[in-house]
């Protein structure tokens, strides 16, 4: 029923990415310091989930399962690359 972080980078205090797990709702929230959006999908409990972020022209897409679920437009810089954590959680 709480949230878990999937996926974290920080490049600084001001430019960040975060991909998290809402339990209450089973939804994935994509934050960053360009824009946020939350899938409008439920992913399946205790199976695997695939989830992918893609950004394009300024628009970052969420895909669950091989599906686009949710998007908007963004204006991370994901060429940023300097720490990078995966969390291992059971959702």
């Amino acid at each position: 029923s709480g949230n878990n972080t999937i996926y974290t980078q920080v490049v600084s205090g001001t430019n960040y990415l975060v991909i998290v797990y809402n339990g209450s709702g089973d939804t994935v929230s994509f934050l960053t310091s360009g824009g946020n959006f939350t899938t409008t999908n439920s992913i399946a409990r205790e199976r695997w989930n695939h989830v992918a972020v893609v950004r394009k022209s300024g628009t970052a897409s969420i895909y669950l399962n091989g599906k686009k679920d949710a998007s908007a437009s963004n204006t991370y810089d994901f060429n940023n690359w300097e720490h990078i954590d995966f969390e291992n959680s059971d959702l």
